[in-house]
């Protein structure tokens, strides 16, 4: 009899230590996400940081190009020998 109650007690410390082994991995693989997700929201928010100063620095440059072109009737170009299809 105690030989099998030495063979239960095995299996529950087996269960026991593979729980503990279990939950600690599991706290590391979380860890490593939650890492993972604040690095990617951080990509997220450098592209969109970059993309708001690209608009703010050249958005005023395409504002004056085009005041340009809206100076540029079709007679101008006509005049210039060049083809526009009128609208």
């Amino acid at each position: 009899m105690s030989t099998l109650k030495n063979i239960v007690y095995a299996g529950f410390g087996i269960a026991s230590e593979i729980k503990s082994k279990a939950e600690a991995r599991y706290n590391e693989l979380v860890e490593a996400g939650k890492k993972y997700d604040e690095a990617k929201n951080h990509q997220v928010e450098d592209f969109f940081k970059t993309i708001e100063e690209t608009t703010d620095k050249y958005a005023p440059k395409l504002d004056e190009l085009k005041s340009k072109l809206d100076q540029y009737t079709p007679e101008f170009l006509k005049k210039n020998e060049v083809e526009v299809e009128e609208a």
